[in-house]
Order: structure tokens, then C-alpha cells, then sequence
């Protein structure tokens, strides 16, 4: 007879008990600081804040599950204390910065941070820490200045093109295992794949934004099936049904073009159907390398 496992275990509870005192701390030490705290005040908070939750994170290091999630968790909130620590130090305490420094200096400060932690601990938080933080160092560099958003949509191309570009680096380490966990790094690099196109729309680059974004789509798409990743796929196919619906959506306006896309819409769906189920020059299964069905069993000797 098969025994049964506890349904809450120790490490369960323990685990609860951990997040809860360390969200608790925090929250009651933020409000007792208020918004009238001074600079000194709040960089020591942060310090000490980083400190404790690294040591915590180190103080669990090396105990099976759930324990390595824990240390996970108290490192990633960490560096949310880095953030706001460099943010005050370069935008408050270090005068003559401007907004655009602030941000990279502050993001930059993060992503080193982050990176010591996920070179420690190779978890999906601490990757996606590091990919973050150094997209926003990096972002910062080429985003336009905030007097450009008065004067209407500003041109939002090489943001684009560097997410995009991003996020093509980041599935490409993920995919050589060179940055892990391989799965958190080919599905945060999608995302960025996929997001960066949009940029483009909002600068008035509707034709190369939408083609660069189906062919992202359609690329991750047979990345996902190469290397049976659904994650993967499945962020292509949501990128295809998101990008076609855009497309539409810009270009179709009238009721006449938009019952000649539905009938194209349609025309491909059929086609694909056909395809599928090989009426149509579809792969069959002797194509795919499949063994063909047994022949059906003889009738007896009468």
C-alpha cells in the first residue's frame, strides 16, 4: 500500500511564515519611515534591508527544496532595495545628473548586483532580475527625452529595434545554455522579441513594425518546435494571433476590404485544415518517418 504525503508540510509552513514576517517587516518599516524621511534615513533603510535579505538568502543556502525558492525570493526582493539605494543615492544625493543618467546609473548599479546573485544562484528570479535591470541600463540609452512625449508620439524606432535585438541575444545565450535557467531565458527573450516591433507603431512605422513582429512570431514559433519548447511556441502562436488581429486592425477600415479579408482569413484557414489532414500535398505519415498502420487482421478459414 501506497503512503499518502503530508498535504502541508514543514518546509511548507515554514516557507508561509518566512514571506509573511519578511513582507510584514517591510511594510511596517516604510510606513514608520513616511515620505518625510530623509535621504540618510532611506539609504540606510535600503542597506540594511539588502543586508538582511542576503544574509537571510545565505542563511538557507545548500537545504533542499523549498529552501533554494526561498533564498530566490529574499535575493530578488533584494534587489529592489539596490534599486531604490542608487536611486536615491545618484538622483538625490549626487547633483548635476539628468533624468537620463539617473535612470542608467541606477540600472546599471542593479544589473551588477543582479548579476554576482544569479552567477550565486541559478534561478528563474535571478535571471529574470538581470535581464530586466540591464534592459533598463540599456534602454535608457535610447530613449528619447521626456520633452520629446509634448510635442505628440515620438519616434520610437531604435528602442524597437534594440528590444528586439535584446531579446534575439537573450534567447540565443538561453539557447546555448550560456544564460539560465534556459527555459526563464528563452521565454523572457520572446517577450522581448515579440514586444519590441510595437515600438515602432507609436513612431508612425506601422509597414516594418508589423512585418518585423510576424516574422518574430513565425521565427518563434519553429524555435519552439525545434527545440520542444511549448513556452516558446506558445508565445509565437499568441505573437501571430496578436500581430494578424493588428494588422487588420491598421489597415481595414472599410466594410468592403474588411469582407475580402475575411474571406482570405478564411481561404488560409481552409487551406491549412486541407494541409493538415493531406488532401492537399500534405505530408503523410510514410513522409514523417512513421511507420504505416498494420494491415486489418485476416478473416478465419471458413
Amino acid at each position: 500500500m501506497e503512503l499518502r504525503r503530508e498535504p502541508i508540510s514543514l518546509g511548507t509552513v515554514i516557507e508561509f511564515v518566512g514571506y509573511a514576517g519578511a513582507a510584514v517587516a517591510l511594510s511596517a518599516a516604510s510606513t514608520a519611515l513616511g515620505q518625510e524621511a530623509g535621504e540618510g534615513v532611506r539609504i540606510a533603510f535600503d542597506l540594511i534591508t539588502a543586508v538582511v535579505l542576503l544574509a537571510a538568502g545565505w542563511a538557507i543556502a545548500g537545504r533542499p527544496e523549498p529552501y533554494p525558492r526561498m533564498q530566490s525570493v529574499f535575493w530578488f526582493v533584494a534587489v529592489f532595495s539596490v534599486v531604490d539605494l542608487a536611486g536615491v543615492l545618484f538622483g538625490e544625493v549626487i547633483e548635476g545628473l539628468d533624468e537620463r543618467m539617473v535612470v542608467f546609473l541606477t540600472a546599471l548599479v542593479a544589473a551588477l548586483s543582479s548579476l554576482v546573485l544569479w552567477w550565486v544562484l541559478r534561478r528563474s528570479l535571478q535571471v529574470l532580475a538581470l535581464i530586466l535591470t540591464g534592459y533598463i541600463a540599456i534602454i535608457s540609452l535610447v530613449f528619447p527625452d521626456p520633452g520629446d512625449f509634448i510635442l505628440g508620439p515620438p519616434d520610437l524606432s531604435a528602442v524597437g529595434f534594440v528590444t528586439w535585438l535584446l531579446g534575439g541575444g537573450v534567447i540565443f545565450l538561453g539557447w546555448l545554455g550560456w544564460l539560465g535557467p534556459r527555459r526563464t531565458a528563452l521565454a523572457v527573450g520572446s517577450i522581448l522579441a515579440l514586444i519590441g516591433p510595437f515600438f515602432f507603431l507609436i513612431g508612425g512605422e506601422e509597414i516594418v513594425g508589423e512585418i518585423l513582429a510576424l516574422a518574430t512570431a513565425f521565427a518563434l514559433m519553429v524555435l519552439g518546435s525545434w527545440v520542444e519548447d511549448r513556452g516558446v511556441a506558445g508565445l509565437g502562436i499568441a505573437g501571430t494571433l496578436i500581430v494578424a488581429s493588428t494588422i487588420v486592425a491598421n489597415h481595414v477600415e472599410d466594410q468592403g476590404p474588411a469582407i475580402a479579408v475575411l474571406v482570405v482569413g478564411l481561404l488560409l484557414l481552409g487551406a491549412a485544415i486541407l494541409v493538415a489532414r493531406g488532401s492537399i500535398g500534405g505530408p503523410s505519415a510514410l513522409e514523417e518517418g512513421e511507420a504505416p498502420p498494420p494491415p486489418p487482421p485476416a478473416p478465419p478459414p471458413a
